[in-house]
């Protein structure tokens, strides 16, 4: 299952997800030890350049979340603020 490391701080980072196989991502903090609020904006784009939006929270309380991958979906742009997070798709 590939993982990407997302750094805090981190602007429309592009990741290819075309060879994936799965209809689902896992985004998660690396240190869940906090009480800093990780804002997660994810862009999701397919071959027609059609782009869907997901937005979510991590917190200490609740350190990772499932999202769904669009139907189609080949890449996905994300920005993070707050703490640094894997995010792990197949």
């Amino acid at each position: 299952m590939p993982t990407n490391l997302i750094q805090a701080g981190t602007v429309n980072k592009t990741i290819d997800i075309s060879t994936r196989k799965k209809d689902q991502m896992t985004a998660a903090l690396v240190e869940s030890n906090t009480t800093v609020t990780t804002k997660v904006n994810l862009k999701f784009s397919d071959q027609k350049n059609k782009s869907t939006y997901k937005a979510f929270n991590l917190t200490q309380n609740q350190a990772h979340s499932v999202v769904g991958i669009p139907v189609g979906a080949v890449a996905y742009s994300v920005t993070v603020t707050g703490e640094d997070i894997n995010i792990a798709w197949a």
